[in-house]
């Protein structure tokens, strides 16, 4: 049985209206507060998840490329909300 999808989706099949859709998860630094979620792309585009004070907030950082240094440097790199950050 074929699958229906109930979100509209874009020429590479992922969900439209999903903008963090096509990042897949590369790194989880979930020991401490506050944790960390690095995920990248195919093309290398990366953003960063942190979440504080036991999930209490949720902030984001972004961008373009050289992700293994925005990862090796998560702790004082800049986040903000996601209707800013996207």
């Amino acid at each position: 049985m074929a699958r229906i999808s109930l979100l509209p989706t874009d020429a590479n099949g992922r969900a439209a209206n999903d903008p963090l859709g096509h990042y897949k998860l590369s790194d989880a630094d979930d020991s401490a507060d506050p944790q960390y979620y690095g995920k990248v792309t195919a093309e290398g585009a990366w953003h960063i998840l942190k979440i504080s004070a036991g999930g209490s907030t949720h902030r984001y950082a972004q961008g373009p490329d050289s992700y293994t240094t925005a990862w090796a440097n998560r702790a004082s790199i800049g986040y903000d909300y996601f209707h800013i950050i996207f």
